[in-house]
């Protein structure tokens, strides 16, 4: 007779354990994420329908980190269908001849201009703030910052800009040992939540 109690007492605690153990990965198992957006109030975003996308600023210390979030900027905006994007090399090949592929080195004269020769109606310029990897004794998972500025190509007036961090990690990964999510998708994740804003 007491062993059958202890048996059921037994299972009660281990219902509720595995209960609090679930409850807490639904909670914290998901991915960190904080961001804020500017929209220009009486801004018309509709007349744009072609982005040139500068290359990235970087503030980091792993030298690819712009290329690659760049890159998925791009990916995400034609995704997306938000807007149409210049080719790269044509935006690069301009850059050169202007002088300059940051936004400290361009003013509102040589924007207007680069902006007619490629038939934009908006810069996007961005920076990438975070872009490392955490670790936790045998835990590891990803961290992303970023920020991102659309220009009008003919005022040089910032129209939209939105400031985002996401981190990879998981409650249930850490505890369970299983697969978080890596660099690519917490960057792909918080470009996607960044760019809902200008739907």
């Amino acid at each position: 007779m007491e062993g059958e109690r202890r048996k059921i007492a037994l299972g009660k605690w281990l219902r509720s354990f595995l209960l609090a153990v679930m409850a807490t990965a639904m909670i914290n198992g998901c991915a960190a994420k904080t961001g804020s957006y500017f929209i220009r109030e009486g801004a018309d975003l509709a007349f744009i329908k072609k982005v040139a996308v500068m290359p990235f600023e970087n503030n980091t210390k792993e030298n690819n980190a712009p290329s690659r979030v760049r890159n998925i900027v791009v990916t995400q905006i034609l995704v997306d269908n938000l807007f149409d994007v210049t080719e790269t090399g044509q935006l690069e090949k301009i850059l050169d001849e202007e002088g300059g592929k940051s936004e400290s080195k361009l003013d509102e004269v040589a924007i207007k201009r680069i902006g007619k020769r490629l038939s934009a109606q908006a810069f996007l310029f961005g920076s990438v703030d975070d872009y490392d990897v955490e670790r936790l004794s045998s835990y590891s998972y990803p961290k992303v910052a970023m920020t991102l500025r659309l220009v009008d190509a003919e005022t040089g007036i910032i129209l939209w800009q939105a400031s985002g961090a996401k981190d990879g990690y998981s409650s249930w990964a850490r505890l369970w040992g299983t697969r978080g999510q890596d660099q690519s998708e917490v960057t792909f994740a918080l470009v996607r939540s960044l760019l809902m804003s200008l739907r």
